[in-house]
């Protein structure tokens, strides 16, 4: 399946994978600053 999203979404170049993953994990759904330790809590208490 993996090959098959890959084809239909390309991935990114790596600088802007790192720079998504690290605002994803610094900031909660509605935009306030958090810590990735307390984002991931958020995200597995869902």
């Amino acid at each position: 399946m993996r090959e098959e999203l890959e084809v239909e979404f390309p991935r990114e170049s790596a600088h802007l994978n790192d720079a998504l993953c690290y605002c994803d994990m610094n900031t909660t759904p509605d935009g306030t600053s958090t810590n990735p330790i307390d984002r991931i809590n958020e995200i597995a208490g869902r």
